[in-house]
């Protein structure tokens, strides 16, 4: 029985974390050999850009404010109970864990791989729901340009087509191309929140009362009766603080860079809910009074704001806006299925990239399945329905149904995530635990997880209780949403552990061959060995024979005749029986030599011996006693 570990000195926590992990992180030492690493090009700013698109939508600001006075409520509430904490915890995992911002890895290593594979690949097709109702968002705003276009099937179809082409082209753009173009559409994106929030203080500043009281009769219906959903919403405006982590491995510096990148987490609690707050601001300012359809009133917004000559270029923006949100969310989440890739769990080819280091078929994948996604939500389903209801209403809801079960679900993963530090700071297993230096930062960080933990719960309860469609009941929501839900679940397991079961039987097969082929390769050394033992036996014969034969005469030499001798005068002695001894000369034999040399002097002793032994009988015995020049 091994010995148990020596105690270890108290550590710091993010060695105390690495040193939790170091037996169960299943790390890449042989990874597969046509997978290349992807460049490592990303710094702190990036991540701020990747992050910002990820989060920040205007539609989501005019949602929250169907809430009426209350709305800076839930703003504030959200940010306090689920962004912030949720600032602290992924800053933590990211400093403190290995795995470079990855998922599966962490949730592999508190759980185990089966578990962290089914959820970052039921991540990664929630992500595609998600980025087909940004895409879908963003036809719904090209369709107010023209609004006589864009209501058969075949043209929204094309339309569909067009935009996730548009999409697809972006993000497979080279990384330091397409962070530089992210860069500057983040500059105009956030100075138009900024010009939003100047206007409503300039509104304000003329004495116009930006927030409806909250007996007014236009946010009276929505107070009592609809309040928590609003809470929700502020929810799904602030998720998504840890997704550019997924590109965790394309930092630079790897792991050490990745700690300094992730302060991207602080820059962002920052600037989001600031933006946020700018567009909560414009909201109430120039449309205090809103209708369920948001993107219609972040139109209306600019349009009260600054005239109707801004509705085309306003419209366009909030379209582009969207786009760019899809082409983050296709970058994001790719890297989920290379990562999957990398720990041999999906096939090779997910993590293969080109020459400018992108993983285009990954890409393409993507824009299929959100292809598939939005042909059967915004084609198909409404075509059922068609006859005798409104096409552009089944649409809406449609979008809503998918944005809520999309929401749900990234929400479960979410809080799985906010687990991790409680886990890990009650890990007693193999004897070790987080060694905190002071014990109420521990203290500090379990609260704060359990408070992000408690909010995500909250969160999916409003959404599973409360529709978020006029025309469906709270009772026939929550069925629909727990069945699309259930639905992604059985297609997120059955999608992704077939290629899981296929990458597991080909690396099977692998062994499988490399084993036949090594003992194919054993039995052929077995073979050629005793090939090298018969020669080798061979060569010890021939050996044996030269060491006893005279080459010349093939008579038994010097040595084989006093062996012989020896034998024989023993065994007369023995038996008390007589033996005779007879040598042969040639006289003048030198003289041949001399006149005609010494191979035919040696053919000359050769003849002779063969004579002598072919006269003697099977008892006699005969050798060369002499040198070579004698007889």
């Amino acid at each position: 029985m091994a010995a148990p570990p020596p105690e270890q000195p108290e550590r710091n926590s993010t060695h105390a974390a690495q040193y939790i992990f170091e037996a169960k992180i299943p790390r890449i030492t042989a990874t597969l050999p046509d997978i290349q690493p992807l460049p490592r090009t990303l710094g702190t700013r990036d991540l701020v850009v990747f992050l910002i698109f990820d989060i920040v939508v205007l539609s989501f600001a005019m949602l929250m404010q169907l809430a009426g006075p209350f709305a800076l409520l839930y703003w504030l509430l959200g940010t306090c109970t689920f962004f912030l904490p949720g600032a602290v915890v992924f800053y933590w995992l990211a400093r403190h864990l290995p795995g470079q911002g990855s998922p599966y890895v962490w949730l592999s290593s508190v759980f185990n791989p089966v578990l962290g594979f089914t959820i970052t690949f039921s991540i990664w097709l929630t992500s595609m729901l998600f980025t087909s109702t940004s895409l879908q968002e963003a036809i719904i705003y090209f369709r107010m340009l023209k609004p006589t276009w864009l209501y058969t099937s075949s043209q929204q179809g094309l339309l569909m087509i067009l935009m996730l082409f548009l999409a697809t082209a972006i993000s497979c753009l080279p990384l330091a191309r397409l962070k530089r173009l992210l860069f500057i559409a983040c500059l105009g994106y956030g100075t138009l929140y900024i010009i939003l929030g100047v206007s409503a203080l300039w509104r304000l500043q003329h004495g116009v009362l930006w927030l409806l009281p909250w007996n007014h009769p236009a946010t009276q219906p929505l107070l009592w009766h609809e309040q928590p959903l609003f809470y929700s919403f502020t929810i799904l405006a602030f998720l998504g603080l840890n997704h550019p982590l997924f590109m965790g491995s394309e930092v630079r510096e790897g792991q050490a860079g990745l700690r300094r990148a992730s302060k991207y987490i602080w820059w962002g609690a920052a600037i989001i809910p600031f933006l946020y707050l700018l567009g909560l601001v414009g909201a109430a300012a120039w449309t205090p009074v809103v209708s369920r359809n948001e993107t219609q009133a972040a139109v209306e917004l600019w349009i009260n704001a600054f005239g109707p000559a801004v509705n085309f270029p306003a419209t366009l923006v909030l379209g582009l806006a969207d786009i760019f949100q899809a082409v983050i969310f296709m970058v994001l989440f790719s890297r989920l299925l290379i990562t999957l890739t990398q720990h041999h769990r999906l096939p090779p080819a997910f993590a293969r990239i080109n020459a400018s280091g992108v993983p285009v078929f990954t890409m393409l994948v993507q824009a299929f399945t959100i292809l598939v996604v939005m042909v059967i939500g915004f084609i198909f389903v409404p075509s059922l329905f068609e006859s005798g209801n409104n096409v552009i209403e089944i649409e809406r809801n449609t979008h809503e149904i998918m944005l809520a079960s999309s929401f749900v679900l990234l929400l479960c993963s979410t809080s799985l995530l906010f687990t991790l530090p409680i886990i890990i700071s009650f890990n007693r297993g193999k004897g070790r635990s987080i060694a905190f230096t002071v014990n109420y930062k521990r203290l500090m960080l379990i609260a704060i997880a359990l408070l992000g933990t408690g909010a995500t719960l909250v969160a999916i309860w409003t959404t599973l209780t409360q529709s978020w469609v006029t025309g469906i009941s709270n009772e026939h929501w929550g069925s629909i949403i727990l069945l699309v839900v259930f639905i992604m679940l059985i297609l997120g397991w059955l999608c992704g552990e077939m290629p899981r079961l296929s990458v597991l039987l080909s690396n099977q097969e692998h062994v499988t061959s490399r084993e036949k082929t090594l003992r194919e390769q054993l039995q052929e050394a077995y073979q050629q060995q005793g090939v090298l033992l018969l020669e080798l036996e061979k060569l010890y014969r021939e050996q044996a024979f030269a060491a006893t034969i005279d080459p010349v005469t093939e008579l038994p030499n010097h040595r084989a005749v006093m062996s012989y001798i020896d034998a024989t005068l023993a065994r007369a002695q023995a038996e008390h029986s007589p033996f005779a001894i007879m040598f042969i000369d040639l006289d003048h034999f030198k003289s041949i030599n001399d006149q005609w040399g010494h191979r035919a002097g040696d053919s000359i002793l050769y003849e002779v011996a063969q004579r002598l032994h072919a006269n003697l009988s099977q008892e006699d015995f005969i050798g060369r006693y002499g040198e070579k020049s004698s007889p």
